[in-house]
Parts: structure tokens; sequence; C-alpha cells
């Protein structure tokens, strides 16, 4: 389903649990006959959220999916995030070469939103990096694109990619959703549903 492909291009860079230090390598793909692209580099463990609240985002658009045949489903992902350090300088070219260097655990959230009838998925996921400069995650290109990711039937996947919507923090911009929630990141505004999370 698309629930699963858009995670494995979410989490592509990540290893298993069972990573350590200098261990992971590059995410790599490999392309079947048909066509299809299967991931064959590290993967997340995933569950459904189901505890505490709805899933929350703060974003002025609250339009609704079940009139336009869609579905809004919530995860952890949980497992290995590797960094990369630079070998050699870093040009202004932009031909650049790295190798992994340490690794950390990480508990993050996933919402993906899709067709409610997997016909009318188009195979094509648009993935959003959520922005934080509300001190809180938000979907801005969500806000944006929605009308044509639901028109083409694409599938859409917010990561809670950064510190501050985990955990919260500074707000840089003002943001149309209740104030009582700023700057507090998903772990406070709904510790039953987001307590387990890690960055």
């Amino acid at each position: 389903m698309a629930s699963s492909l858009a995670v494995a291009l979410v989490v592509a860079g990540c290893s298993s649990s069972s990573g350590s230090k200098g261990s992971a390598g590059p995410p790599s793909t490999t392309t079947t006959r048909s066509g299809t692209v299967v991931s064959t580099g590290p993967k997340a463990e995933l569950a459904a959220i189901t505890a505490g609240g709805k899933p929350f985002m703060g974003s002025a658009n609250t339009s609704a999916l079940k009139p336009s045949g869609y579905e809004e489903h919530e995860y952890v992902a949980s497992g290995t995030a590797t960094s990369y350090r630079a070998e050699g300088t870093t040009g202004a070219d932009g031909k650049w070469s790295f190798s992994p260097d340490t690794s950390a655990p990480y508990r993050t959230r996933v919402l993906v939103r899709r067709p409610t009838n997997a016909k009318k998925f188009s195979g094509d996921v648009v993935v959003e990096w959520l922005n934080v400069s509300g001190g809180l995650d938000a979907d801005p290109d969500w806000a944006s694109l929605h009308e044509e990711i639901i028109r083409r039937g694409d599938a859409w996947v917010g990561v809670s990619a950064q510190l501050i919507g985990v955990e919260g923090g500074p707000v840089l911009v003002s943001v149309p959703v209740q104030t009582d929630v700023l700057g507090k990141g998903l772990k406070k505004i709904d510790p039953a549903r987001y307590g387990t999370l890690n960055h």
C-alpha cells in the first residue's frame, strides 16, 4: 500500500535497530523487471499510533480528507539513524564524498494521507519534511498542494524530522493555531500519544 512505500522512501537513510557505529552504508534500491523500485537498504520498524488523541498538525488547513476519498494514518518509525562525515573538502562544485560516522536510536512520527480506495492511488508519493518555524510540526506543502495531490491520487507523507517538532523549541513565525501549543513539540502536546518519541 501507499503507506508502506512512503515509509520505505522516508526511512531509506536509516539503518535497522541492530546497526552499530559506522556499519550502515548508503541506502540502495533495486528495480524489478516490472519496474517496481524496492529498497534494499536499511529500514525502520513501524507501528501504528493508537494511544492518546488524534494526529496533531499545526496547520491552518483543515480541509476534510474523507469527502475527498482520502484517509489518514499515523505511525511511529523507529530504528538507528546514521550520521555521515565528509571525506576531503566540500567545494563549491557540489561533488562531495561522505562515509558513515556515528549512529543513534530514533523514534519519530510519520503521518500518511492516501486514497481510501487503493485502486485510485497514482503510485506517486509526496514526502514533506515537516516545518517547525512555528515551534511545532506544520505541513505547509500539504496546505499548498493538497488539491493537486488529491486530484492526481498521490499519497502524502509528513515526517517529524526535526528536534523542535518532537521536543519543542523557539517560535520563529506566527502560526494560526491555538497559542497554548506553540513551541511545545509533540511530546508535550499529547504525551499519551507521542511521549515515547526520541529525536
